[in-house]
Order: structure tokens, then C-alpha cells, then sequence
């Protein structure tokens, strides 16, 4: 209750707290602290948990540059959709299966240049054992790909990261690189392979820089605009 004594007015109103402080009112609001249910905290457990994979994830096999600006939401919201899909409430753990990270598959790191518009192959992913494999078949650069204005050919980055669930933490990590001829007739087929241990999630993805060589010169083109990026292969190998 606030209590007016002559000019000044102290006390409690509402969540104001009125003080008389030399010659000034104070005002102070009372702090509002919402209480968490355990469904509100085991939300941002799982959210957390999802934010920290999702940035192992780009961290490795995403661009450094170029990337779109929601870029960082979409990729934390795929993962924490992955991972929902495979928490059981009643015993607060996880159970992943082979295919419970499928929906990573096909993830644009620039959807204003996805990787599908220009690189028209399908690469083939087998896991065998502890490997992982990644294949292209023979394609034709003027045929299979796009090439921007002024590009004379293309660097292609495959990136790959294999992350232990359990822990959070990343494992073994690859990087091969693949230069393309815009005039090449044909690229012969290509196979890289990769770590998948039992109970690790292995992703892939593509990257394509685009280079111009003129006069010894070599100048890379890429843009905010044009950095064709995604994941290829997103594989959980069960225990």
C-alpha cells in the first residue's frame, strides 16, 4: 500500500515500489521471474541440446561465408524437430534409429542459391561396416552443372563430420576437394569414404566454389547470392 505523507508518496503500488531518495522519487518495478514447469524446462533441455548439434553440424560442413541469414534457425530447428522425434518422455532418453537424422538430407545452407540448381548428380551414400561411402558417377560439367557468369570452372568441397550423440562431441572429421573443368567432356566417377562408428551421426555435404582463370590469374566468384551448399548424407550407424 503506498501512504502519501504531505508532497511525497511512498510505499507499495502494485509492483512499483515508491521511495523518496534526497530530493527525487524512485520508482522500482518488481523483477518478474515466470515459473518453469518440467515440460517448459525439459523444452529448453531438448532445444539446448539440439543447438549445440546443429552447431557442430555447419561448424564442419558448412560454408564459412555466404550462407543465408536464417540460415543458423533453420539448421537448429531441423535437428531439434530430429531429435524430438526420438525422445521418449517417460524415460527422458533417447533412442536413435539409422534413419532418424533422414530429414537433414537435402538441407540448403543458401537457399538463395541451393546446391540442387547446380549440381544435377545424385550422389550414392552406402555405410558398410564402420564406413561410410560417398559416389558420383561420371557426369559432364556442361551438361550436369551450372556455372555462373564469367566462371571457368569450380572447386567442389566435400565435408564431413562424424558426432558422437552421447557425448555431443565431434570425432573424426574429412575434407576432399574435387577441381572442375567448366569444358571438361567428362569427370570420371569419383568415391570418397568416411569414418560412421556405431552410435555416431556422420554428415556430408557439398560445397561449390566457383574460380574464373585468365592470365594466370584465378579469381573466386562465389557471392551472398550464389554459394551452392547443402547436406548430402546425414547417417546415424545404431549401436
Amino acid at each position: 500500500m503506498a501512504i502519501l505523507k504531505g508532497k511525497n508518496l511512498t510505499g507499495l503500488l502494485g509492483k512499483v515500489t515508491i521511495k523518496q531518495w534526497r530530493d527525487k522519487t524512485v520508482l522500482q518495478i518488481k523483477s518478474f521471474h515466470p515459473r518453469q514447469t518440467a515440460a517448459t524446462k525439459q523444452s529448453a533441455g531438448l532445444f539446448g541440446q539440439s543447438s549445440t548439434l546443429a552447431r557442430l553440424i555447419r561448424g564442419y560442413t558448412g560454408p564459412e561465408n555466404f550462407y543465408d541469414g536464417a540460415m543458423v534457425n533453420r539448421l537448429v530447428t531441423e535437428v531439434a524437430e530430429a531429435m524430438r522425434q526420438c525422445f521418449d518422455k517417460e524415460t527422458k532418453t533417447f533412442s536413435f534409429r539409422e534413419g532418424s537424422f533422414h530429414r537433414l538430407q537435402g538441407f540448403e545452407y543458401n537457399i538463395h542459391s541451393p546446391l540442387k540448381n547446380y549440381f544435377r548428380v545424385e550422389p550414392v551414400v552406402q555405410v558398410q561396416g564402420e564406413e561410410l561411402t560417398i559416389g558420383l558417377p561420371e557426369f559432364k560439367p556442361g551438361a550436369d552443372m551450372r556455372f555462373p557468369w564469367r566462371a571457368t570452372g569450380c572447386l567442389m568441397d566435400v565435408k564431413a563430420i562424424e558426432i558422437d550423440l552421447l557425448t555431443r562431441k565431434e570425432g573424426a572429421s574429412r575434407y576432399f576437394q574435387l577441381e572442375i573443368d567448366k569444358d571438361e567432356a567428362n569427370v570420371p566417377a569419383q568415391q570418397w569414404v568416411v569414418e560412421a562408428k556405431s552410435g555416431r551421426l556422420t554428415v556430408v555435404a557439398f560445397e561449390l566454389n566457383y574460380y574464373a582463370r585468365a592470365g594466370g590469374f584465378q579469381t573466386m566468384l562465389n557471392s551472398k547470392s550464389c554459394n551452392p551448399s547443402a547436406i548430402i548424407a546425414a547417417v546415424y550407424v545404431p549401436s
